[in-house]
């Protein structure tokens, strides 16, 4: 594939730079990477993917942040950050670069709050500080970069050191401490950054402020993985959220086979991140996924159900006794044992699949509830079970609209409603019709004979009105 980009050879652009952008890259930056010096191209490199970043943020229904951070726009206040951690005893400058000091830093201060027990020390050291680190002057091998001299090729700004640029870690404590100020409450981020990025922050804030806790929580979420691998860089086992949206990425899901991806909704991806507790092993799979389609399907077709009920709901309370039976005591009872297990489950480490499991088996009690009662099912009550559901969905943030029932979306306005809604009340009525013939206990030609008359009244005359529309 190298050979046909160099020979020029024709086809899809995109697709071949998909192939083999990596080895062009490579062979670009050995050869002309000391030679770029304009911090224009680095500023619009990321701010390509940055606008990609906000875009998958929107499709996924992910509401905006406050305030976006970028180092480059925080360059003079990092300086003055590694100033004063310098002031403090806690660094040291070397040949350009300026580093922390571990070994007076751990007199007065506790290092590696949150890694105490990791292994590797030394390789994810050195897997923090990054490829291009010189380590030249360092007085430990745990030392870490806070300002690193610049080579030819890398991005530049001036210091009182030379140039350079910030280290990976320094970045952050900078720039959270500048919005946040001197104590964090909740700190977030992946499990793979517990150590050295988030213990070296600690290090840096608590050596900069001279206290001993910047942060009071951490949160840490688990690792994913794409089929059968952890996701990784270097394997490129991973995709893009537009293409999980779009689908028809290949999914490998062993050494030897693989399968093409479906397309799949936002809400979809939503509940598959629900169905995973947060801070353990996410499984991308395609298994997984489709465990949340069907997942979806329960609650909207619950939804739509219940939004059925809803159009004659005046009606159906004004017309029909509302006091409670036995079977009525008993939802009530479910739906507040699931609002206390719900609110247990949320409280016990975001424990979303739990929360999510009650709510599939509120669904399935409403469901039982509905058919045992028949006409004499109360919509309060029902739409009581639906509304809870709703608010908890929307408080998680999946949900599609404003609606009183989530994942039930009109697909056009007006005449589309209208069909729709008048379609329901059929098929409502068509339900009644045969609950009222099994409790009769009638013959197998009487439900034909109802059927045939659902389909050549009212269902007859929508089709030919949606028909008629789609001439015009």
């Amino acid at each position: 594939a190298l050979q046909e980009a160099e020979a020029g050879a024709g086809g899809d652009v995109d697709a071949l730079l998909g192939k083999v952008g990596d080895l062009i890259a490579a062979r670009l930056d050995d050869a002309k990477g000391a030679e770029v010096r304009d911090q224009g191209i680095f500023r619009a490199h990321a701010a390509h993917y940055e606008k990609e970043y906000l875009e998958d943020m929107k499709l996924l229904g992910v509401r905006v942040p406050d305030v976006l951070t970028r180092v480059t726009e925080f360059m003079p206040q990092i300086v003055k950050y590694i100033e004063k951690i310098i002031e403090n005893g806690f660094a040291y400058e070397a040949q350009g670069s300026v580093y922390f000091d571990i070994r007076e830093f751990s007199k007065t201060h506790g290092y590696r709050k949150l890694s105490w027990n990791a292994a590797s020390v030394l390789a994810a050291m050195a897997e923090g500080e990054g490829a291009l680190a010189s380590n030249e002057g360092k007085k430990s091998e745990m030392d870490f970069a806070l300002w690193k001299k610049s080579k030819g090729g890398e991005p530049s700004w001036e210091s009182p050191w030379g140039g350079g640029r910030p280290g990976w870690h320094i970045e952050c404590s900078v720039m959270a401490s500048e919005l946040l100020g001197d104590v964090l409450d909740v700190h977030g981020g992946g499990i793979d950054l517990c150590f050295p990025h988030h213990d070296n922050e600690l290090a840096q804030a608590e050596a900069y402020y001279g206290h001993q806790q910047w942060v009071n929580y951490f949160l840490h979420s688990g690792h994913l993985y794409i089929g059968y691998q952890k996701m990784s860089k270097s394997l490129k086992n991973f995709f893009t959220i537009r293409e999980v949206l779009k689908g028809g990425s290949e999914m490998k899901i062993s050494e030897e086979e693989s399968v093409t991806l479906p397309p799949y909704s936002a809400r979809q991806m939503r509940l598959l991140f629900m169905m995973h507790q947060w801070d353990q092993p996410m499984y991308f799979s395609k298994d997984t996924l489709d465990v949340a389609v069907g997942k979806e399907k329960t609650f909207k077709d619950f939804f739509g159900m219940v939004k059925a009920l809803a159009r004659d709901d005046l009606e159906s309370v004004a017309n029909k006794v509302q006091a409670w039976g036995p079977d009525d005591v008993a939802l009530n009872k479910r739906v507040e044992e699931t609002q206390i297990a719900i609110t247990a489950a949320l409280t016990d480490n975001f424990n979303t699949p739990m929360a999510l499991l009650k709510m599939q088996e509120l669904v399935s009690a409403v469901n039982v509830y509905i058919t045992a009662a028949g006409p004499d099912a109360k919509f309060l009550l029902i739409n009581k079970a639906a509304c809870y559901i709703g608010k908890i969905f929307k408080t998680l943030g999946i949900d599609d609209d404003c609606s009183a029932f989530p994942f039930v979306t009109s697909q056009g306005g007006g005449d589309d409603e209208e069909v729709l809604g008048a379609t329901l009340d059929a098929l409502c009525a068509f339900r009644d019709e045969v609950r009222k013939g099994a409790r009769g206990k009638e013959t197998p030609e009487w439900f034909t004979a109802k059927a045939a008359e659902c389909r050549a009244g009212t269902l007859a005359d929508l089709d030919a009105k949606v028909a008629g529309e789609g001439a015009a």
